[in-house]
């Protein structure tokens, strides 16, 4: 009596699994790429007037920039008052000046607005990875 196991069921299943994982790896990529745009012009859309910052120049919103490493995506301002317009300042600053500076959040109300989409659209990689496989 002979007994015989075919294995190449398993073979092409391996290799679609080879095929998915590279394909949800682009997937990946291409979320976060598209999510982060969105981010940006989020940000850019929160401090263009209340009840963010007030545009007087377009100097701070100019200065708003988008990188790319470590597998996410930063939106970022390296303009000094940043902190000051995200989360307020009450204090004197270091040339005696007295401020009740409110916050006028710009970041936190854009992040809360992506999150939702992008961790939807992050969920639905593996599926769109396997479709595509």
């Amino acid at each position: 009596m002979k007994i015989r196991i075919n294995t190449s069921p398993l073979r092409k299943l391996s290799t679609k699994l080879g095929k998915v994982s590279r394909l949800m790896e682009q997937e990946r990529e291409d979320v976060i790429i598209r999510h982060g745009q969105e981010l940006l012009d989020a940000v850019r859309r929160h401090a263009s007037g209340r009840p963010g910052p007030n545009v007087v120049t377009g100097a701070y919103i100019g200065a708003m920039v988008l990188t790319y490493r470590d597998g996410g995506a930063y939106v970022s301002n390296p303009s000094p008052q940043t902190n000051r317009l995200e989360y307020g300042f009450v204090g004197v600053d270091s040339l005696g000046r007295l401020y009740n500076q409110p916050p006028l959040p710009h970041f936190a109300p854009a992040l809360a607005e992506v999150r939702t989409k992008f961790i939807a659209d992050l969920a639905g990689a593996p599926l769109r990875a396997w479709r595509r496989a």
